[in-house]
């Protein structure tokens, strides 16, 4: 639990922002040091270089989110944020989404996508924990043989690169976010607040704000990073896990 109150001062953050910058610019060059070029320019890698630069993108995407929490938190402590509304529930109000229109039937004739593939989305929360697998009847199932994949083999790395392309979005928007994500975040955990005095003590809720789940980085954060990146980001998770409780009490004390 959060003893005492997070002292960052504002240079703190700057220089957090440079280190940011420098483990994404390290993924951005990869593809150009480690890459097997087409003619149009293209890049692609080996499978074993996949799973390089998805680590790395992975850890830098966690170096961001943890940022942004740190970075929420000063603004909620300088007191220059006010709560976005929220219902009782602690949900917004739900806004009404214009249908899209099919797809059109010639290019649906041709198989053209929607859209193109996109990188999974980014989000300042981490998921929940999923439960534990349910256990299913064996079932015999006659497996074709399969060689095991190649380290060598050729792969497209588009998505890795429009990964890559949205961090460098991402860090240079962590202050907006950061006021965006206050309101909102006030704003919830005050409608939280507010339905939990109101509910009976039995059912009240464990945990009501949690955007981090654990004290320690998520294993594929640390897997393989080097020591010096591994402990940056241990160093750099435990902060912002702090810094959510931080947020969680300055919120409570609002009305």
């Amino acid at each position: 639990m959060l003893t005492g109150p997070i002292r960052y001062a504002s240079e703190t953050l700057s220089a957090l922002k440079l280190r940011i910058s420098h483990y994404i610019q390290l993924a951005a060059c990869f593809a150009d040091d480690w890459g097997i070029f087409d003619e149009d320019g293209t890049p692609r890698l080996f499978r074993y270089d996949v799973r390089r630069l998805t680590s790395m993108v992975v850890r830098a995407e966690h170096f961001l989110r943890c940022a942004i929490i740190l970075a929420v938190f000063e603004r909620l402590r300088q007191g220059e944020i006010t709560p976005r509304p929220f219902g009782l529930n602690g949900a917004p109000a739900r806004t009404s989404r214009t249908p899209e229109p099919p797809l059109h039937p010639f290019a649906a004739l041709r198989g053209i996508q929607k859209r193109d593939p996109a990188p999974p989305g980014f989000s300042v929360s981490m998921p929940s924990e999923a439960g534990p697998a349910k256990a299913t009847p064996s079932l015999k199932v006659t497996r074709t043989p399969q060689r095991r994949a190649r380290n060598d083999d050729v792969l497209s790395c588009d998505i890795l690169l429009a990964r890559i392309e949205r961090l460098k979005i991402i860090r240079a928007e962590i202050d907006d976010r950061a006021d965006k994500l206050a309101a909102i975040w006030a704003g919830m955990i005050v409608s939280r607040q507010k339905a939990v005095r109101a509910t009976p003590v039995i059912t009240r809720p464990a945990n009501l704000f949690l955007p981090l789940k654990d004290w320690r980085p998520p294993p594929e954060t640390t897997q393989g990073a080097p020591p010096n990146e591994t402990e940056d980001l241990i160093t750099l998770h435990w902060a912002a896990y702090n810094a959510a409780e931080g947020i969680a009490a300055l919120c409570g004390r609002m009305r």
